[in-house]
């Protein structure tokens, strides 16, 4: 029986955010470490593949709102960049 679970028997109720940083302090570092684990990366190594995602996002999401406003703009980019990441995805996959 955890330290928490032996209070809220004894009637007593721990503050909220004691009970969110006992309970997920460790739980989400251990799906952080399993995650890294099953994608095979260091941590800076995700860190920077997942900032690189971030951007690319950001950026589609520019040339999106542009394209809205003047349609004749940037007609096959997001298309294109798709096709492109979709490709790289796969190379990663099979390596």
């Amino acid at each position: 029986m955890t330290r928490m679970d032996a209070a809220l028997d004894a009637g007593s109720t721990p503050a909220a955010s004691t009970i969110f940083v006992k309970r997920t302090n460790y739980d989400y570092g251990f799906k952080m470490y399993k995650h890294l684990e099953e994608t095979n990366m260091t941590y800076m190594q995700h860190y920077i593949r997942s900032t690189k995602f971030a951007l690319w996002c950001m950026k589609m999401y520019f040339v999106c709102l542009v394209h809205a406003v003047f349609p004749f703009w940037f007609t096959d980019t997001f298309s294109n960049e798709v096709k492109t990441l979709t490709i790289k995805l796969e190379e990663e996959e099979i390596k």
